[in-house]
């Protein structure tokens, strides 16, 4: 649950929301919230911490070992194609600033992911170590432009074990408007370096 917007902030619901170590310290917080924006050095303060939240990090894209490519990011036997195909591979790619505390407190996000399907269009995949199908709401990504897309659990288009996984559920969309733009920003995330951003509500 993100902080408040406004009112008065201690140093315990800062700690409540994010973690961390005591006696508190603000400079343990640099940059733990990567889609609302915290400083990463210098002066840090309880105001820079209205609105912010713990379910957010940074994709780093990287680009899978399978026969026909993946892109986004996944752990290790975190994902696979939703529909099996010839060629998986289970090797982790890309990275994330956190995966835990996103979906929820006990559900590791295990992997976000775009897939090619018929030609030109992709599905997108959101993964976990779980086979729980609750807890979040909306998953909204931000590219470097600052553009907001966003996805809803609820609409998803299936939920499933993931094939070749252990315990890897993922959601599946792929008839939301706002998916092939953001399959589009994770496949240009890998071709060109440029960091996704997520926010979980």
């Amino acid at each position: 649950m993100a902080l408040p917007t406004s009112g008065t902030l201690s140093h315990s619901a800062i700690q409540n929301e994010f973690g961390g170590s005591n006696p508190i310290s603000m400079t343990e917080y640099y940059g733990a919230d990567h889609y609302n924006g915290l400083p990463s050095s210098g002066t840090i303060t309880a105001n820079d911490f209205f609105g912010k939240s713990r379910r957010t990090a940074k994709i780093t894209c990287g680009r899978s070992s399978d026969s026909i490519y993946r892109y986004g990011y996944s752990i290790t036997g975190g994902s696979s194609y939703f529909e099996p195909e010839t060629g998986e591979s289970q090797v982790a790619f890309g990275s994330i600033t956190r995966n835990t505390n996103i979906l929820s407190s006990v559900q590791a996000l295990s992997a976000v992911v775009m897939e090619p399907y018929g030609g030109n269009d992709s599905h997108l995949v959101i993964a976990q170590l779980s086979n729980i199908n609750g807890n979040w709401s909306n998953c909204y990504f931000k590219n470097y432009q600052g553009t907001v897309k966003s996805v809803n659990r609820a609409a998803s288009d299936g939920f499933i074990q993931l094939s070749r996984t252990s315990n890897a559920y993922g959601w599946k969309w792929q008839t939301q408007s706002d998916v092939q733009i953001i399959c589009d920003w994770l496949k240009d995330g890998y071709d060109n370096n440029r960091p996704i951003y997520i926010l979980v509500t």
